[in-house]
């Protein structure tokens, strides 16, 4: 990941951490202790938001972090001297830079994954990462968080065997892969749908897989 231009203030992404106990970057824009830069990071079981500057003053403020589901973050460098963290849109923590002023980097520095010179490397998932130039309020943080929540943690995944978004193909979008298999089908644009399958009346269906659904109450929604 490297960017090219701009300067970072804040950080909002989903976060699925395999391991939480190590020393590790999640998201990184510096390279030593003494260069200016900001930091995600998760050490002992705790989340911390990292404030470096070249004077070697280092200001961070942390978290008791042991999530290993899917959660949101999101991370504020707000001029000229506080820090924001967020986690599933609620702040967590506040601080201030006392000596100095919140450090300013180019999108360029930023690493997703580690620190900016290979080291601290993350162990888990990342999605939705969006890097801002400017202060989000904590109004934008929970908005983004109550936008994007049901893309990792929906409840209606619950007990899903198979979905078939039928945007293009018959594939099963769901962890089981149940692909169905088409006969006579087409996929023409709807200009409210979208991409649609179209059966013809007379001889298109599509063929579902032979596993066994369940032997209890089940739901079809289409």
């Amino acid at each position: 990941y490297n960017p090219t231009n701009g300067t970072v203030t804040s950080v909002s992404f989903w976060m699925k951490a395999d391991d939480t106990a190590s020393d590790i970057n999640v998201i990184s824009g510096y390279t030593t202790s003494t260069t200016n830069g900001v930091s995600i990071a998760l050490y002992l079981n705790e989340l911390y938001i990292n404030n470096i500057q070249s004077t070697g003053n280092w200001v961070n403020e942390k978290v008791a972090f042991t999530n290993t589901d899917f959660v949101h973050i999101a991370g504020v460098w707000a001029s000229p001297t506080l820090l924001y963290l967020y986690i599933n849109g609620v702040l967590q923590t506040t601080t201030a830079v006392t000596a100095g002023s919140v450090s300013t980097i180019n999108y360029n520095e930023i690493k997703l994954g580690s620190t900016n010179n290979n080291i601290r490397f993350f162990n888990g998932s990342l999605s939705n990462t969006h890097i801002y130039n400017r202060a989000l309020t904590a109004q934008e943080v929970t908005d983004i968080y109550n936008l994007e929540k049901y893309q990792h943690n929906n409840p209606l995944d619950q007990g899903l065997v198979a979905y078939y978004p039928l945007d293009g193909n018959s594939l099963d979008n769901a962890i089981n892969q149940l692909d169905g298999t088409d006969t006579d089908i087409t996929y023409p644009t709807d200009s409210y749908m979208g991409v649609v399958a179209d059966f013809n009346g007379s001889s298109s269906y599509i063929q579902g897989t032979t596993t066994v659904i369940g032997t209890g109450d089940y739901s079809i929604s289409a």
